[in-house]
């Protein structure tokens, strides 16, 4: 490990001069640590009137030092040095303050034995059918800003914060935080655009948080219609339609969070697919 960048060379900033000579070895640091605390709520509704629905909600907050082994710590990142792990206490890269999933199973009141239209002709024509439907909202993931063209020669760069670390309550894929990056010492560009953070002094390490901002929240909807003719007691042929992302819409990725870049600030991917349908067919025996 060696300290922020200097006229000097990196052997000569390496933090253990009698191995300054050694440019790589195995170590093992007590570097990392974590919390989660959450509320989970969930409501199951059993089977009744052709209806049965689980719905789940957890509201929570996950905090660590650096990436986390299972998520490789998502775009939150690590510390900017181990000489200052406190500095790098923020949200896990997989924290999600906000996340529900329900699940929805309803046969519907037509056809012989349900409530409406359960006899003639009408009935075998809009009875037996099931609709489902799974419905996913997400918050954002956190992402750390850095800089594009660092400060320190073989260190990490963040910026200093100022104003109001960037967040647009409104933010849109074209400008999803104000990523308007002022030079040391200026609050506002020379046109007088306000700046949500600063270039730091050289050879220093900026005072904006890891984990700072969070990105986009996600929200997708799976649908589908089946409906079971029964030709014997123990036979019967079921029709099944899905909808994935049912009304295609888009999720999109954490933004370019490395200030100076000619993109900082946008969301450049999506992080689902584009509505998938299927058809299929089951014969039961």
């Amino acid at each position: 490990m060696i300290q922020p960048g200097g006229p000097t060379s990196i052997p000569l900033r390496r933090l253990i001069q009698p191995l300054n000579n050694i440019s790589t070895w195995v170590q093992e640091d007590p570097i990392n640590a974590s919390n989660y605390n959450g509320l989970q709520v969930s409501y199951n509704k059993r089977y009744s009137r052709g209806l049965t629905a689980l719905i789940a909600y957890t509201y929570s907050k996950s905090l660590d030092y650096g990436g986390s082994a299972a998520s490789g710590g998502g775009a939150a990142g690590n510390p900017q040095t181990v000489t200052n792990l406190r500095a790098g206490y923020g949200a896990s890269g997989f924290d999600q303050k906000h996340r529900l999933v329900s699940s929805i199973n309803y046969e519907l009141p037509f056809g012989a034995g349900r409530e409406f239209l359960h006899n003639g002709l009408v009935s075998h024509i809009v009875g037996g059918f099931e609709v489902d439907a799974i419905t996913t909202y997400a918050s954002g993931l956190p992402f750390t800003v850095t800089l594009n063209n660092g400060v320190n020669s073989g260190s990490p760069s963040w910026p200093n914060r100022i104003g109001s670390l960037g967040k647009i309550d409104h933010g849109n894929p074209a400008k999803f935080f104000n990523a308007t990056l002022c030079p040391v010492g200026a609050v506002t560009l020379a046109n007088g655009t306000p700046c949500a953070f600063q270039t730091p002094p050289a050879n220093t390490y900026g005072n904006s948080a890891r984990s700072v901002l969070y990105g986009p929240s996600t929200k997708n909807w799976d649908l589908s219609l089946q409906r079971r003719f029964k030709f014997f007691e123990s036979k019967s042929l079921e029709f099944r339609f899905d909808a994935f992302n049912a009304f295609n819409t888009p999720n999109f990725s954490t933004p370019n969070s490395s200030l100076g870049a000619g993109t900082a600030g946008q969301i450049l991917n999506t992080v689902n697919d584009n509505r998938d349908l299927q058809a299929s067919a089951t014969f039961y025996f």
